[in-house]
């Protein structure tokens, strides 16, 4: 396999005379082509490839550090401004595209096409996926003016709409504004406020006692036109008036002292002065009642603006800070409303899209490289040394395990015939300790008869021995 040295050789270069430059650009390109997952060891085999897998770490590298730029711009448009910490999730998140980007174009060596597509077509879309994620904060920050001044307006026409249905909701009572919505209704549900001082009890005391004075006033006015009718009738009959219903005779006649008795009544049982007077104590309290009622919703109105201000506030205070979602949102509007902004949108998300799948799609539009052949055959060999040494392995483990098989069956053999010569070994001496008991049994026998005993004596005593002998052989068995 050639080496770096060689490799400078066959180019006509000496390695003495390489200049430092070079040399870290050497091993800058060694790195980048680490984040193409390649294996230096068999791209040495194909030093033509050197260029192209060094490209194409670069745009691993490139697309983790555009994935890198879009986290933090996500971030800070979270969080609203930059923090330190954040450089550890923006740092992670760019080391997880990195690795994540060279498993992707690793994985997707070979010279097998239909193996090559079957991992390319998950893979593609995997990415497509990560680009669109990616893309999103990124466009989001380039369309930020815009994006930023839609969802202030937005917020600002909230709090407009909000004010207008709370002062449509809350009215000062006994006011003379415009109509206002029904506090009863479904659009004043939540809206309706609780302020202190409602001149609510003077206003309703107000109109009661006006509608009284002019009803009064109406009683008045017709007793009065009546009365003076009465008086006029009787004085023009009293006077010989002519005309229908009158006399025409002068003096205090029968007639004319009728008429007057009928305005007397009247004016008895319509006391008109009394009525006046009543009148007069009505119109003196309600000119108190509008002083106090004008000092109370004056002062209402103030509490209720208050309050009002109060509730749009905090409503303002809600709204916080600008979160990515809302942004989102506001995108989405804009570019419902603007074609261009809605084309200049989708042209840069799949820019970056593309610019996210840039590894695979190189990697699937270099086709098959001379390192994708060597990888196979690298496969291929490995594969196949595998199998010859577990096939070895095998062999090896099976004969271990037999010898140890066949050992441990002449173990038991040996075991089991020194088990054997052991009994027998065991019998012959009780077979010989029982031939001793005989011998010294017949001879103490015969001693005795030599001392005197007959010798059917004799024989009756070689019988017991014969018995006893017997029994010693079958006690000994």
């Amino acid at each position: 396999m050639p080496n770096d040295h060689e490799e400078d050789v066959m180019n006509g270069v000496e390695q003495e005379d390489r200049a430092p430059t070079p040399t870290r650009v050497h091993q800058l390109g060694r790195r980048l082509r680490v984040l193409a997952g390649v294996k230096e060891d068999l791209l040495a085999w194909t030093p033509h490839e050197t260029a192209r897998y060094t490209a194409l770490g670069g745009i691993v590298l490139s697309t983790a550090a555009v994935a890198t730029v879009s986290m933090l711009f996500a971030l800070q448009e979270v969080l609203g401004h930059f923090s330190v910490w954040t450089l550890f999730v923006v740092l992670g998140w760019g080391l997880v595209v990195l690795n994540l980007d060279r498993w992707l174009v690793s994985s997707a060596s070979g010279s097998q096409w239909h193996t090559r597509m079957a991992v390319f077509v998950p893979r593609l879309i995997l990415a497509a996926l990560f680009g669109l994620i990616i893309a999103e904060p990124i466009v989001l920050r380039v369309f930020q003016t815009a994006v930023e001044q839609h969802i202030q307006d937005g917020r600002t026409q909230q709090l407009v709409q909000l004010r207008d249905q709370l002062v449509r909701c809350n009215s000062v009572p006994g006011s003379t504004e415009a109509p206002k919505a029904d506090p009863a209704g479904p659009a004043c549900h939540g809206r309706l406020l609780t302020v202190s001082g409602n001149p609510d009890a003077l206003a309703s005391e107000l109109s009661r006692l006006t509608t009284e004075a002019d009803e009064l006033q109406k009683t008045i006015n017709n007793d009065t036109a009546q009365l003076s009718t009465l008086n006029d009738n009787a004085q023009k009959e009293c006077a010989g008036g002519k005309g229908p219903g009158f006399t025409g005779q002068v003096g205090y006649g029968h007639q004319c002292l009728d008429r007057l008795g009928v305005a007397s009544q009247f004016a008895t049982t319509h006391p008109i002065e009394q009525r006046q007077t009543q009148l007069t104590k009505l119109h003196a309290r309600i000119t108190e009642l509008v002083e106090q009622l004008t000092t109370s919703q004056n002062s209402y109105h103030d509490a209720l603006k208050r309050a009002i201000d109060a509730n749009v506030q905090e409503q303002r205070t809600h709204q916080g800070p600008i979160g990515l979602l809302e942004r989102f949102q506001a995108l989405d509007e804009l570019a419902g409303k603007n074609v261009f902004l809605s084309g200049a949108r989708w042209t840069m998300t799949l820019f970056f899209i593309i610019i996210d799948c840039l590894p695979v799609l190189t990697k699937m539009m270099g086709g098959v490289t001379s390192y994708d052949k060597t990888i196979d055959r690298f496969s291929s060999g490995t594969d196949r040394m595998f199998a010859a040494a577990l096939r070895a392995t095998e062999t090896t483990e099976v004969a271990r395990w037999e010898k140890d098989r066949h050992r441990a069956e002449t173990d038991a053999h040996k075991e089991r015939e020194n088990r054997d010569r052991d009994h027998l070994q065991r019998e012959a001496e009780i077979n010989q300790n029982r031939e001793k008991e005989v011998d010294l049994l017949t001879e103490r026998r015969l001693r005795q008869m030599r001392n005197g005993e007959s010798a059917s004596g004799a024989n009756r005593i070689h019988g017991k021995l014969a018995v006893d002998g017997d029994g010693v052989e079958e006690s000994g068995g």
